[in-house]
C-alpha cells in the first residue's frame, strides 16, 4: 500500500445511505484511447469523489480475495473492506452465596446483616449524554434471618444453607423490582449427586407443585440432568446443567423472578446457592460487587458456570445508535446532513482507500501521491438488494462501450450496490476483507 502521504494527510469521507439510488453512485470506464487510466472508476456523484478500480477485461488481478490475503493488488493501490453488522449477546453472569456470621452472632438478629450485592452498569456509548450511568443500591442489606446458626465458635462461620436460600430469594426480588437495575436476576442451586451407584431422588417445587425426580439408569449427574429436565411443566421453569465432568448439578430458574425450592432425597445435598443476573439489553454490560464485613466477601463470582450460563457481553455492531455518534447533525434545509441513521436499523460499511494525486507542502509545484479514503454506511436491508443500476451484461467488461452504469435514470435496471461494486472492482464484496 501506498503510505497516507507524507505532509498531507485527508481525512476519510464519512457518507450515509439510507436509501440507494443511480443518483447516488455510478460507474464509467476511463478509456486509454482517450488519454484514460483503462480501468473501471466508482464515481460518488454528490460527492464529487472518483475511484479508479478494476481492469475491466481482467478483473481477477485487480483485487486479492480475502479469504487469501485480505489485501488488494499492489499494483493498483486499492483497499476495500466490508463489515456487516453484528447481533449483540446479552452478558450473563453467576454468583454463589459465601455469606459469613458477623463475629459474635447467635440466633435470629435485630439488626441487618452486612450482606448485599451491588450491580453498576457499564453503557455501550460512553460520551452519548443520553446515557445514565447506575448504580444501584445494595441488594440484600435488609437480611436478617438466621434460621440455621453457625456451629462454629463464636459463630463466625458461614451461613446455612436455609439461609443463603432466605438471602437469595430476597435479592432476586429485590433485582427484579428494582426499575433501575440493568440486569434481571435468577435464582440458582447447586446441589450434589453423593452415590451414583443407585437411584438418587430430589424434588423441586415451583408454581405450587412438587416435582419428585428420581435419577433412572446409569444413574449419574449427566442422566440426572436428563430426568430433571424431561419431567413434564418443570423443564420449563427449571432448568438443570451439569457442572463439568462433576457429581453435581446446577438448578437454575428459566424466567426472571421465578422462584423454586429444593428438597434433597437419596444421595443427594444442597451444596450451595447464587444468583444468575442477565443483562436486560445487549447494549449494556455490568459489573458486580458485594460488600465485605469482616474481609470476606459475601458472594463469590462461580468460574464454574461457564457450564451454567456465564456468557460474555458483546456489543452489537454498526447498528443506528452506533451511526449516530459519527452522523449526528439534522437541518431543516436541505443538505447532506438532512437524514441521520434510523435507531432501529442496522448498516453495512464499506471502506474504500486508493491512492490519488495530491500537492506536496515542502516545495513548490511539488506532487505527492497520497491515500484518499471513504467510508460508506448502507442500510443493510437494501445494500444487496432491488434492481437500482443499469448494468446490462452484468459483466465489467460490458463497461468499454457501454455508459449505461452512469444514468440517473436506467432505462433497465438490473444491479444492486454491491452488486455494482463487484463490477466496478472486479471482486464480489462478500469477498473483500473484514476487520
Amino acid at each position: 500500500m501506498v503510505p497516507r502521504g507524507g505532509n498531507l494527510v485527508r481525512p476519510p469521507v464519512k457518507i450515509l445511505l439510507n436509501t440507494i439510488a443511480a443518483t447516488d453512485a455510478g460507474l464509467y470506464y476511463n478509456d486509454p484511447a482517450k488519454g484514460g487510466d483503462g480501468k473501471t472508476h466508482l464515481v460518488l456523484k454528490e460527492y464529487g469523489i472518483d475511484i479508479p478500480g478494476g481492469v475491466p477485461t481482467t478483473p481477477a488481478t485487480t483485487i486479492v480475495s480475502a479469504a487469501s490475503t485480505g489485501k488488494t493488488e499492489p499494483q493498483t493501490h486499492l483497499y476495500c473492506v466490508r463489515d456487516l453488522p453484528q447481533a449483540g449477546v446479552a452478558q450473563e453472569d453467576v454468583w454463589m452465596a459465601s455469606a459469613y456470621h458477623p463475629t459474635g452472632s447467635s440466633g435470629s438478629l435485630t439488626t441487618p446483616l452486612g450482606l448485599f450485592l451491588r450491580v453498576r452498569n457499564k453503557p455501550k456509548f460512553d460520551s452519548d449524554p443520553s446515557n445514565v450511568y447506575v448504580i444501584t443500591g445494595a441488594y440484600g442489606k435488609n437480611f436478617k434471618v438466621l434460621a440455621a446458626p453457625s456451629t462454629v465458635t463464636g459463630h463466625v462461620g458461614e451461613i446455612g444453607e436455609t439461609d443463603k436460600n432466605i438471602l437469595v430469594d430476597k435479592i432476586v426480588d429485590d433485582i427484579n423490582t428494582d426499575t433501575e437495575s440493568p440486569v434481571g436476576a435468577y435464582k440458582v442451586c447447586k446441589i450434589s449427586m453423593d452415590d451414583t451407584s443407585d437411584a438418587s431422588t430430589v424434588t423441586i417445587t415451583t408454581g405450587g407443585t412438587a416435582y419428585a425426580v428420581t435419577s433412572s439408569g446409569p444413574h449419574t449427574a449427566a442422566q440426572m440432568v436428563i430426568d430433571i429436565n424431561g419431567t413434564a411443566t418443570l423443564g420449563a421453569a427449571v432448568v438443570a446443567v451439569q457442572v463439568g465432568t462433576t457429581d453435581e448439578i446446577y438448578l437454575q430458574s428459566e424466567t426472571e423472578g421465578v422462584d423454586f425450592t429444593v428438597t434433597i432425597g437419596t444421595d443427594t445435598s444442597i451444596v450451595d446457592y447464587g444468583v444468575r443476573l442477565k443483562a436486560d439489553s445487549v447494549n449494556v454490560k455490568f459489573e458486580v460487587w458485594s460488600d465485605e464485613e469482616d474481609g470476606d466477601n459475601d458472594f463469590t463470582e462461580d468460574t464454574t458456570a461457564a457450564t451454567l450460563r456465564k456468557v460474555v457481553g458483546v456489543f452489537p455492531t454498526l447498528t443506528g445508535m452506533d451511526l449516530r455518534q459519527i452522523f449526528n447533525q439534522k437541518t431543516t434545509f436541505p443538505s447532506k446532513f438532512e437524514t441521520i441513521p434510523t435507531a432501529t436499523a442496522t448498516y453495512r460499511k464499506y471502506v474504500i482507500r486508493w491512492a490519488t494525486p495530491g500537492i506536496g507542502l515542502t516545495q513548490s509545484n511539488e506532487a505527492q501521491t497520497v491515500n484518499g479514503e471513504v467510508h460508506i454506511y448502507a442500510l443493510d436491508s437494501v445494500a444487496d438488494t432491488g434492481n437500482i443500476w443499469d448494468a446490462t451484461a452484468g459483466a465489467p467488461s460490458i463497461l468499454v462501450n457501454n455508459a449505461l452504469y452512469m444514468m440517473d435514470v436506467p432505462t433497465t435496471p438490473d444491479a444492486t450496490f454491491e452488486e455494482m461494486l463487484e463490477d466496478w472492482c472486479g471482486e464480489d464484496p462478500a469477498d473483500w476483507y473484514a476487520h
